[in-house]
């Protein structure tokens, strides 16, 4: 069953934990290896440090993104960032969560998410928490 808040969404979306990390220019500075925290085919979230986020603010534009994985392509992309969580300028979280959306993408970079979440969409089908298997009888 589907939450209200994933039928919303253009784009399917899933959670990643772990092996998925993100690389992109912002004006001047480059980023490299942030932790990708969602992935969908419109856009993804990914975490960074308060005290490197200063810059990082919505409707920014990143250049020369990608994601960092085996099954996505090293193709540049473009991206705005869309929002973001947690406080950039006092630095009191340790950490803070930027979505981006990206612009006019790839279609093989596209297509490539599209099977990385359809695979991670199957594997948690197949391997159902605990508490949420059905037991016959």
């Amino acid at each position: 069953m589907t939450s209200d808040f994933m039928d919303l969404r253009r784009f399917p979306r899933v959670n990643v934990e772990g092996g998925y990390s993100i690389q992109f220019q912002a004006g001047s500075r480059r980023f490299f290896g942030l932790p990708v925290t969602t992935l969908g085919g419109g856009g993804c979230s990914f975490r960074i440090s308060s005290l490197l986020a200063g810059e990082l603010r919505p409707e920014v534009i990143l250049a020369r993104l990608c994601i960092d994985h085996p099954g996505i392509p090293p193709i540049h992309q473009k991206a705005r960032i869309s929002w973001v969580l947690g406080d950039t300028h006092h630095n009191e979280d340790p950490s803070v969560l930027v979505g981006i959306e990206y612009l006019d993408p790839d279609l093989e970079f596209i297509q490539a998410i599209d099977r990385c979440i359809s695979e991670m969409q199957q594997t948690a089908n197949a391997n159902p928490p605990a508490g949420n298997r059905r037991y016959r009888e």
